[in-house]
């Protein structure tokens, strides 16, 4: 799963978008794209294990 980073707590941001894909049993970051001119956000990559 891809998405921006927004303001406020990271792991609250992550669980919810992984709870719209089913109940996460793990999860990590595997990427960081660091914010550019084009894209104000930084984007994260997360892959994660989860029960539909």
């Amino acid at each position: 799963m891809r998405f921006p980073r927004g303001s406020g707590s990271l792991r609250v941001q992550i669980e919810t978008a992984l709870a719209a894909e089913g109940q996460p049993l793990r999860w990590a970051i595997t990427s960081v794209e660091p914010a550019a001119a084009s894209t104000p956000d930084v984007v994260l990559t997360i892959e994660a294990v989860v029960l539909a």
